[in-house]
């Protein structure tokens, strides 16, 4: 993306306003959302720990331990 705006025609903040669009724009489709999808796993390892407090299950320990990975992702 930088190649391509340093061979744009136009002055230089047109071509930088240009790059940062289209920066946005891949960003968005690469990560999505990641403040939602951040609260969304969030919410979901909650309501699972709270059940878990009430005794154990594979399913819901399972599931915490893929959510917990997941969210250690978004981290990263």
């Amino acid at each position: 993306m930088v190649k391509n705006t340093q061979r744009e025609e136009g002055d230089l903040i047109n071509r930088l306003n240009n790059m940062t669009m289209n920066l946005k724009e891949w960003n968005w489709s690469i990560f999505g959302n990641i403040f939602q999808r951040k609260e969304r796993v969030l919410t979901r390892l909650a309501g699972v720990q709270k059940r878990l407090n009430g005794g154990g299950n594979h399913f819901l320990m399972r599931l915490e331990a893929e959510l917990t990975n997941e969210y250690n992702l978004i981290l990263e």
